[in-house]
């Protein structure tokens, strides 16, 4: 949980909430089909996040659903792509950018219904604001659920613990893929496999020790 910090009039709620948004991070290859990313938020939101998506209809403290994908209050995103925004508190300090693939937490600031408020783990105690303009029906939504990611969105990053989704048969599945989804945690992978763990040793080879182990 968060703090709770009023600035300049401005009341925020669960300040430092994405400070362990990066803990863990659900993997798929793929964005569509049953078993992609897309479906799995969708799952994951209905299932943990119900509550506030009803709230979100009926509240006058927190903004309503933002986007296709139903964005609320509480829910992991990501920012899919690069835009200097500006930053709060207001500080020369603040990088008031966000860069694309940053994941974070949408918060509320009580009372201010048109913006929803994200914290980045990578900038811990600052928040963005975002409007229904920015997931207008002419341009492309900022950002996106990101409590499931595809395996290529999340390289170069690094989770605490990773669930890796994997359904077979997938055109996409490879050594390379496979090798950048496994090495994406810090302290623990679990494999949720359609298939036979056996399977998974044809992508290993003496290139790949990751993979072997």
């Amino acid at each position: 949980m968060g703090s709770t910090e009023k600035i300049k009039g401005y009341q925020y709620f669960n300040k430092g909430c994405a400070v362990k948004a990066e803990e863990w991070q659900l993997l798929a290859p793929v964005r569509n089909m049953p078993h992609g990313v897309i479906n799995l938020n969708h799952i994951i939101q209905q299932k943990y996040r119900k509550d506030f998506l009803d709230l979100a209809n009926n509240s006058y403290h927190i903004p309503k659903r933002m986007g296709p994908e139903s964005i609320v209050y509480g829910d992991k995103v990501i920012c899919i792509k690069n835009e200097p925004r500006e930053a709060y508190p207001k500080s020369k300090e603040n990088l008031n950018m966000v860069a694309n693939g940053e994941i974070g937490i949408a918060m509320a600031n009580w009372n201010k219904t048109q913006f929803l408020n994200v914290e980045y783990a990578s900038q811990p105690g600052i928040t963005y604001g975002y409007s229904k303009r920015d997931f207008g029906e002419e341009s492309e939504a900022i950002l996106e659920l990101a409590y499931a990611l595809t395996v290529h969105k999340a390289q170069g990053s690094e989770f605490g613990t990773v669930i890796l989704v994997l359904n077979e048969p997938c055109l996409l599945l490879s050594k390379e893929l496979l090798y950048t989804a496994i090495t994406r945690q810090v302290n623990k992978l679990v494999i949720l496999y359609n298939k036979d763990a056996s399977n998974l040793r044809d992508y290993s080879n003496s290139k790949y020790p990751e993979i072997a182990k």
